[in-house]
């Protein structure tokens, strides 16, 4: 079902070179290669990317859909897909005031494609399937959200955001679901026009309200007045608008019809199991979940969420970085067109590599394999993919690489072959030939997402749009939009002032929390217009923080430059309550 979450009122958008971005400033908040921040406004054909690869080949519809099939997918992947869609509908004047916007779907690019448009004065409105934006997640303690770890090396490892809207730090999902509802309940008030028929106040709205749920699917367009028709079959309402996004997310997961199988999402336990011995344990599924759940089997400190970037931290320091020859790897993978060839490639540069890491890192990594007291691994772990090795494109290399090392120290085994399900019962094909898998062993089964988009696209559509979306990264490209093209026209929006120390303001609530979080710091603003920082104090106020944490202070935070203050020693002060 689809909620009526609310509709935007507004101005019409000012030029882009309102304001200013963030103050000056360095680019990311580690070490500087490559920002996913650009300076400019991408050029027209970059624009035109985006908007093709939103779309199946050959569709006039003005439908758009954003990011389903997109590779190394993730939240702030996601925002960025968004924003680039949306910035291109602007800048190419696809849409004007007058345009009538629907957006089908409240995620985190539902909302974020809804704070943009809003926020330039374009009229949106936006429908949610569940009673509350974002529940899919909102219980996943077992997962922990990266904005950008994902796409290392290509562009900086950064733990917080530097987003014109929505923006969030590396941390549990419930944490990082609190965070987006906290901004989307202060914010959309400001900006959204409530149906007189709507009793509530927005921020009520994630209540349920069955009178304005919808089932939305496609059910025409007519060239002529070039208006789309959306439909709830069930309550037997039309719905037209000029332009349609869809952000409905990704789907039902593919479980092999066996109920029993945890979603993504869902709290597995599985952490559970690595802690036992004597387990067999099968994963089906080489992609980022089934890599991400092999790891949370086979190294203790990856359950504490941001072991990925410590590795990433360890990688880089000493004088020499391994981060161009992982970047190369890539660069000549993506330029290998057979599947099979390009597992292998990526298995044959990754024993070359892996006896070049820095000691610190190869530390790291061992120490955090799971191993009995008396020495080897305490469960039996393997791996079943559908390629000769277990490397796929789309998977996230830094996953990739600590899968690489755990193979290397036979901490788990990889399969080339795919699984079934026949009467309840699982089989593996190999080489044409298929072997029952023994009921004792534990099965997970990671095959990604059935087709989610059947109420909008024919199974043609849904391929072609899959092979579109399969070939940019455009969330991390010179192709990006500029936060600073985001300024609002309405002046009523929080999330995005004109002035970069108004902005600072804004996001000082979410920075103390995480410096103080992370690192025992006490933060406040300072500085001033055009250059506004953060400031923290060089104290310790947090018990598991150390002196040698804070020592490791990013330099930006969500995009804002970090000044650290020192105190003499013997000087201390408590943190402040949490703003």
């Amino acid at each position: 079902m689809l909620k009526l979450l609310g509709e935007s009122m507004g101005l019409r958008r000012e030029a882009a070179d309102g304001g200013d971005d963030r103050g000056g400033g360095k680019d990311g908040d580690r070490r500087k290669k490559r920002s996913d921040e650009p300076e400019r406004v991408p050029d027209k054909g970059a624009m035109l990317l985006h908007l093709k690869y939103a779309k199946p080949a050959k569709d006039k519809r003005p439908i758009y859909y954003i990011g389903p099939f997109g590779s190394r997918v993730s939240f702030q992947s996601q925002q960025r897909r968004a924003l680039n869609v949306v910035g291109s509908l602007m800048e190419l004047k696809e849409i004007s005031s007058e345009t009538d916007i629907v957006i089908v779907g409240a995620g985190v690019a539902g909302m974020t494609a809804f704070a943009a448009l809003s926020s330039g004065g374009y009229k949106v409105r936006l429908y949610e399937r569940n009673s509350a934006v974002l529940t899919l997640q909102e219980g996943s303690t077992h997962r922990y959200i990266h904005p950008t770890v994902n796409f290392w090396p290509d562009t900086d490892a950064d733990r917080t955001t530097r987003l014109p809207f929505f923006d969030w730090y590396s941390s549990d999902c419930p944490n990082v679901i609190k965070t987006f509802r906290d901004q989307w309940d202060h914010d959309a008030d400001k900006v959204v026009r409530r149906d007189p028929r709507l009793p509530k106040r927005v921020k009520d709205l994630t209540q349920s309200d069955p009178l304005f749920e919808y089932d939305l699917k496609f059910q025409a367009y007519d060239p002529v007045s070039k208006r789309v028709s959306l439909v709830d079959e069930t309550r037997k309402e039309t719905i037209e608008a000029d332009l349609v996004l869809v952000a409905i997310g990704f789907g039902v997961e593919d479980n092999l019809g066996d109920e029993s199988q945890r979603p993504y999402w869902k709290d597995d336990r599985l952490v559970n199991l690595a802690g036992q011995e004597g387990q067999e344990i099968l994963i089906s599924g080489a992609g980022d979940g089934g890599l991400i759940d092999c790891l949370r089997l086979v190294y203790g400190g990856f359950k504490k969420g941001d072991f990925a970037l410590d590795v990433i931290d360890a990688l880089e320091c000493g004088p020499y970085s391994p981060r161009e020859a992982f970047q190369a790897l890539e660069d000549d993978a993506r330029k290998e067109s057979d599947a099979n060839r390009r597992a292998e490639l990526f298995a044959e540069r990754y024993a070359a590599l892996l006896p070049k890491l820095n000691r610190s890192a190869r530390d790291l990594l061992e120490h955090a394999l799971i191993k009995k007291a008396s020495g080897g691994f305490p469960n039996k772990i393997r791996l079943l993919g559908r390629f000769s090795a277990p490397y796929e494109l789309g998977a996230a290399p830094i996953n990739r690489l600590l899968l690489a090392f755990a193979l290397s120290h036979k901490a788990l085994t990889f399969e080339h072959g795919s699984l079934e399900r026949v009467e309840g019962a699982y089989y593996l094909k190999k080489k044409g030939k298929k072997t029952a898998v023994p009921g004792k062993v534990k099965v997970i089964v990671r095959h990604g997402p059935l087709n989610a988009l059947g109420g909008f696209l024919t199974k043609n559509e849904v391929k072609s749009l899959r092979e579109q979306q399969q070939e940019p990264e455009d969330f991390a490209s010179e192709g990006s939009f500029p936060n600073k093209y985001f300024v609002p026209a309405n002046t009523e929006y929080p999330c995005r002032f004109r002035t970069p120390g108004a902005f600072a303001n804004i996001r000082w609530p979410l920075a103390y929390r995480f410096l103080s979080e992370r690192f025992g710091a006490v933060t406040k603003v300072g500085g001033s217009d055009p250059e506004p920082c953060f400031v923290v104090d060089d104290v310790i106020s947090v018990p598991e923080v150390t002196h040698a944490d804070i020592a490791g202070l990013p330099e930006h935070v969500f995009g804002i430059p970090v000044e650290r203050r020192q105190r003499p020693k013997g000087q201390d002060t408590s943190a402040a309550p949490l703003p």
